[in-house]
C-alpha cells in the first residue's frame, strides 16, 4: 500500500513539473507572435510583421512626441516668411502707429533709399525735407556729438521716435500722415529745442 502511494504521487508530481514546463514554455519563451498565429490559426508573413511594426512605430512616435517637436516639425513644413520689420524693409508691424525702430547700425547697412540726417548742436541736418501723403517714410539719423532724440509734434506721429547715443545711427521707418501739411520734429533731450535742434517734415 505504501509502495502504490508513492507511485501515484510521484505521477502526480511529474505531471505538475510537466505541465509548468511547457507553460512556461510557451507563454515565456515563445514570441508572443507565434502565439497570436497559432490562435488565429493562420502564419503571418515577415513582410507583414515589418509592416505592422513600422505602422505601430510611427504612431507611437507621433502620439508622444513632445509638443515643441510636433510644432517644429509642422513649422518645417510652411514655406519661411521674413517677419515685418525684420529689418529696414517695413514698419514693425506695418501701421502708422508701429514704426520700425532698428539697433545701432554702421554706414554699410543704411539703405540707399533713406533719407540720411543727422544731428548736433549745431542742429539738424538737413532740417527740411519732404515726402508723399501716406507713403513710406526712411530715415537713418546719425548722432554727430552727444545724445539725442528725434521726436516729432504732431500726435499722430507719436510714436516715430528715435533715441541716438554719442556717434550712433539709427534707422527709423513709419508711414507719413495722409494729411497734407508741416509736421515739426525736434530733438526731444532738455535744452536742445531750444538751441535750434528742430526741423520740418513736409507731407505733399
Amino acid at each position: 500500500m505504501e509502495n502504490f502511494a508513492r507511485v501515484v504521487f510521484t505521477i502526480i508530481f511529474i505531471t505538475i513539473l510537466a505541465g509548468a514546463i511547457v507553460f512556461f514554455a510557451l507563454f515565456s519563451i515563445a514570441p508572443a507572435e507565434k502565439i497570436v498565429r497559432a490562435l488565429k490559426g493562420g502564419p503571418a508573413t515577415s513582410t507583414e510583421r515589418v509592416s505592422i511594426d513600422q505602422s505601430a512605430l510611427s504612431a507611437l512616435k507621433e502620439l508622444f512626441a513632445p509638443s515643441s517637436e510636433r510644432e517644429t516639425s509642422a513649422l518645417e513644413e510652411k514655406p519661411a516668411t521674413p517677419p515685418p520689420g525684420a529689418g529696414p524693409s517695413g514698419p514693425a508691424l506695418g501701421t502708422p502707429e508701429n514704426p520700425y525702430q532698428s539697433a545701432p547700425v554702421a554706414e554699410k547697412e543704411i539703405p540707399n533709399d533713406f533719407l540720411k540726417m543727422t544731428v548736433s548742436a549745431e542742429g539738424f541736418s538737413p532740417s527740411r525735407f519732404a515726402v508723399p501723403a501716406g507713403g513710406l517714410v526712411g530715415i537713418s539719423l546719425t548722432s554727430g556729438d552727444h545724445t539725442h532724440v528725434f521726436k516729432f509734434e504732431d500726435p499722430s506721429l507719436k510714436k516715430a521716435v528715435v533715441g541716438l547715443g554719442p556717434d550712433e545711427t539709427r534707422l527709423i521707418e513709419f508711414y507719413a500722415p495722409k494729411e497734407k501739411g508741416e509736421y515739426v520734429f525736434y530733438c526731444d533731450v532738455a535744452g536742445h529745442r531750444a538751441r535750434g535742434e528742430e526741423g520740418v517734415m513736409v507731407v505733399e
